[in-house]
């Protein structure tokens, strides 16, 4: 049985080395247009009854730059991370997790470059961590593994934007792309303590992981997810129409709102999926109530959008 766990792991490694298509449009937005605003009226003041919580870090913090800054955790070795940082402090922090064969670099377009622009004008910072080196199988430790060493890197990551930058606690982000997408996945739940709103591309939940339906940290945070996929061709190995379903089952299980965006495009971020992320970031802050697309979707966001039912 282990030989047989070992070999499916090991081909879902090569498919999505091989498999995986980055190339999303490098420019999301026409030239003369911007990043679209929300329509939250006060998205920085919490709404449910509890407050995120941050993990401790008695490990100094680096300086925080633009460019690879290395982040060492508590009994960890250190581990580089791409930064983008405002220069005022006081905004937002959007987390961006890689694809397999990737580079923490392609957060530029992941989110695309206006969406980074638009959060450290704001005094945000993004943060991309760069895979594990050491690591011998799978870009994420929690693709083939119950390790947390990666989601520990972006507990440090998180203490010290708040230290160090001032971010705003209610309006900390995380998106990922294919094995970065189910690297989000496990964060958004694992780490619910802190985390807003999460965007996943070719993400969700799939049975190869070790732990593919993971703990909440925080069962009361009712954290918004926007779920992308590219139709029936999205299959590296694992199917990623059947990762995005199950993802969507357990945490709308939860009460947690779950958009679904069938862009039909295969395994790729769909060139609108950047402004799309972005929008729906900006008015999902933390514990936002009442949910405010339950009426409609806003007219910026796909039609092939929908909510989970």
């Amino acid at each position: 049985m282990k030989k047989v766990r070992f070999i499916l792991i090991f081909l879902l490694l090569m498919a999505c080395r091989l498999g995986s298509k980055f190339t999303p449009s490098p420019t999301p937005f026409p030239p003369e247009t911007q990043p679209p605003t929300s329509t939250v009226p006060d998205p920085t003041t919490p709404v449910i009854g509890i407050l995120p919580i941050f993990p401790e870090n008695s490990a100094p913090c680096p300086e925080f730059k633009n460019g690879w800054v290395a982040f060492s955790p508590d009994s960890l070795p250190s581990r580089q991370v791409y930064l983008w940082v405002g220069d005022k402090g006081g905004g937002p922090l959007v987390f961006f997790w890689h694809g397999a064969g990737g580079s923490a670099e392609n957060a530029r377009v992941g989110l695309g470059p206006l969406v980074i622009e638009e959060i450290t004008a704001q005094g945000g910072v993004v943060a991309s961590i760069e895979a594990d080196p050491a690591l011998s199988f799978g870009e994420w430790y929690l693709n083939t593994t119950d390790k947390l060493d990666d989601l520990q890197v972006a507990d440090m990551v998180v203490a010290c934007a708040v230290k160090v930058k001032n971010i705003d606690i209610n309006r900390i982000h995380v998106a990922g792309f294919s094995a970065g997408g189910k690297q989000a996945a496990q964060m958004a739940i694992r780490r619910s303590n802190y985390v807003a709103s999460v965007v996943l591309y070719s993400g969700g939940l799939f049975p190869l992981q070790l732990n593919p339906y993971p703990p909440y940290q925080n069962l009361g945070n009712k954290f918004a997810s926007m779920v992308f996929w590219g139709g029936p061709s999205d299959v590296v190995l694992t199917d990623n129409v059947i990762a995005a379903k199950d993802y969507a089952t357990f945490v709308s299980a939860n009460g947690n709102p779950v958009i679904m965006c069938d862009h039909n495009l295969g395994h790729t971020i769909p060139p609108e999926g950047q402004a799309s992320a972005w929008r729906f970031f900006q008015d999902h802050p933390w514990g936002v109530s009442p949910e405010p697309w339950s009426s409609a979707l806003p007219v910026d966001i796909p039609a092939y959008c929908s909510w989970f039912k």
